[in-house]
């Protein structure tokens, strides 16, 4: 991987898990971060985060991974 790739992989894990620790209602995060993905992430972006998922699932929240597991 290059280093440009990496750092884009690093950029997204920590935009996601972020978005997934400050969604205010506590209720349904995973739900709501699959919103903010399909609404906010190119596809491109959310297609990284998947594969991201698959090769390094430590890095991601238990809350991301079940926001990709509806989007994927």
């Amino acid at each position: 991987m290059t280093t440009a790739r990496s750092a884009e992989h690093q950029r997204l894990v920590k935009m996601a898990n972020q978005i997934a620790s400050n969604i205010p209602t506590r209720t349904e995060v995973a739900a709501q971060v699959g919103q903010h993905l399909r609404q906010f992430w190119t596809p491109g972006m959310r297609a990284m985060l998947l594969q991201i998922a698959d090769d390094t699932p430590d890095q991601l929240s238990p809350e991301v991974h079940a926001a990709l597991e509806g989007i994927g």
